[in-house]
């Protein structure tokens, strides 16, 4: 996975798309797309928060993906205030 710098960066922008989308469900090549990830980590994110079949792919909740972006986020932003903080 690239470091979560990388897409960690694009959450709150990828949360707003998602707020807007009309999607239900949040598919691998969407995911791959919108945080700039290749397609076996955008798969091992996809697992984490649990993807369910969608035809012959996997997908994600749209609600349960947004909510799992700003859990993470706020995880992150929290070890890294705690680090500054030492």
């Amino acid at each position: 996975m690239p470091g979560p710098m990388l897409w960690m960066r694009r959450i709150p922008d990828v949360v707003a798309l998602l707020e807007h989308s009309e999607s239900k469900m949040i598919d691998r090549r969407t995911l791959q797309a919108l945080l700039g990830l290749k397609k076996t980590e955008a798969w091992a994110l996809m697992r984490r928060w649990g993807a369910k079949p969608v035809g012959t792919s996997l997908g994600v909740e749209r609600d349960v993906l947004i909510h799992a972006l700003r859990s993470h986020s706020r995880l992150k932003s929290s070890s890294r205030q705690g680090n500054w903080n030492e």
